[in-house]
C-alpha cells in the first residue's frame, strides 16, 4: 500500500512539475511573440521614416533645379551648360521641346522637362532617381 501511495505522490508531483513547465513555456512563447511583433512594427516605421527623409532630399533638389530653369526660361537665357542653384550643380541639355537636367552634386538624379519656349511654360517633368546605398 505504501508503495502505491508513493507512486501516486510521485505521479502527482511529475504532473504538477510538467504543468508548471508547460505554463512557463506558454508564457515565454507569448512574450517572445509580442516582442517580435513590436520589433517588426518599429523596424517598418523606421524604414518608412528613412524613405520619407530620402524623398524629401530628392524633392528639395528637384525644386531648386526647376525654379532655376523656370527663371532662365522666363528671362530668355536658357542655354545648354553646367549651372549651379544654391549648393546643387546640374548639367542642362536641350533636345527639341525637352530639357534634360542631370544633377551632378548631392543625390544623383535626372530630370526630363517638357516645356514651351514661346509660352515660357513648363508642362510636365519626370525624374529618374538613382538610389545610392551606403555600405
Amino acid at each position: 500500500m505504501k508503495e502505491k501511495e508513493n507512486c501516486l505522490k510521485n505521479r502527482l508531483f511529475m504532473n504538477k512539475k510538467g504543468f508548471i513547465s508547460s505554463m512557463f513555456l506558454v508564457v515565454f512563447m507569448y512574450i517572445c511573440t509580442w516582442t517580435a511583433a513590436i520589433a517588426a512594427c518599429c523596424s517598418y516605421q523606421l524604414s518608412a521614416a528613412m524613405n520619407m527623409s530620402q524623398d524629401k532630399k530628392y524633392s528639395a533638389q528637384e525644386n531648386a533645379v526647376l525654379s532655376h530653369i523656370k527663371c532662365m526660361l522666363i528671362g530668355n537665357s536658357l542655354e545648354e551648360g553646367i549651372y549651379e542653384s544654391g549648393n546643387i550643380a546640374y548639367s542642362l541639355t536641350i533636345v527639341e521641346n525637352e530639357l534634360h537636367a542631370e544633377v551632378l552634386s548631392g543625390l544623383p538624379q535626372e530630370i526630363v522637362i517638357e516645356y514651351s519656349n514661346e509660352k515660357k511654360q513648363i508642362y510636365e517633368y519626370d525624374t529618374v532617381r538613382i538610389n545610392v546605398f551606403d555600405s
